[in-house]
């Protein structure tokens, strides 16, 4: 099993969104030990110096790419609010991946 971890980036401090995409990763690799986890980071780990509008679609687009070529997708906290995570979603119930939502990361436990 291959899992993206989808959660809000945009609009928060980075550090802040890479803590709990870190967190997430480790509870899915704890929990499914077999598997591989990315998280957006992994995907691009420095977006390219651009403007953010092309910043955010390059990055979106290399998001999907990976997404695609998952079975799972996991829903971090917020995911409703952010229009990326529900493009991701989106994609995921029209290619059936299994969905699941998690309902908090504690990023100071990991």
């Amino acid at each position: 099993m291959k899992t993206y971890i989808s959660l809000p980036i945009s609009g928060r401090p980075i550090e802040e969104a890479k803590a709990e995409a870190d967190s997430a990763k480790k509870v899915f690799m704890q929990t499914f030990p077999q598997g591989e986890v990315i998280t957006p980071f992994d995907i691009v780990p420095d977006p390219p110096d651009m403007p953010p509008h092309k910043q955010y679609a390059y990055c979106m687009g290399r998001d999907i790419e990976a997404l695609l070529t998952c079975s799972h997708i996991a829903m971090c906290p917020g995911w409703r609010m952010s229009k990326g995570c529900q493009a991701e979603h989106a994609i995921a119930e029209v290619y059936g991946l299994t969905i699941s939502y998690l309902s908090s990361i504690n990023t100071k436990a990991l």
